[in-house]
């Protein structure tokens, strides 16, 4: 993104447009999934700090934000959002944790099994919301 955080990252094949191993934090600007992939994964044991900007999965069998396997997101501020049926905003799993303090999760979805925040279940994946608002 821009110094000023109103660049703009938009993917342009199948492979995630952002993949956090270490650490990774987004203050503005916004990245978009417009393929059957992810904006923004974090794995293993990544850590994402999200306080501002946009993150936008606009591709059915897409995702805007998945955490995965131990890694750990917080969101304080900003956009999640799926405008997409057959597509996620925000999907945990396996160990992962996402909180949420502020900011707005939306799924724009109509299909029954759409979620706006999508957490699996499996071994200790958690979610906290303390804050924001989550629509769908």
């Amino acid at each position: 993104s821009s110094a000023e955080g109103t660049g703009k990252i938009v993917s342009n094949g199948s492979n995630e447009i952002i993949y956090v191993g270490g650490a990774f934090s987004m203050t503005g600007g916004t990245i978009q999934n417009d393929t059957s992939s992810y904006a923004l994964f974090v794995n293993g044991s990544g850590k994402a700090d999200v306080s501002g900007g946009s993150i936008i999965n606009a591709a059915k069998n897409g995702y805007a934000v998945q955490v995965n396997s131990n890694a750990s997101m917080n969101f304080s501020n900003g956009t999640i959002q799926n405008t997409v049926n057959g597509g996620q905003a925000v999907y945990v799993n396996t160990s992962a944790k996402f909180t949420m303090t502020g900011g707005k999760v939306m799924q724009d979805s109509t299909y029954s099994s759409s979620a706006a925040i999508y957490s699996n279940g499996q071994k200790d994946s958690s979610v906290t919301i303390a804050g924001g608002e989550v629509i769908s």
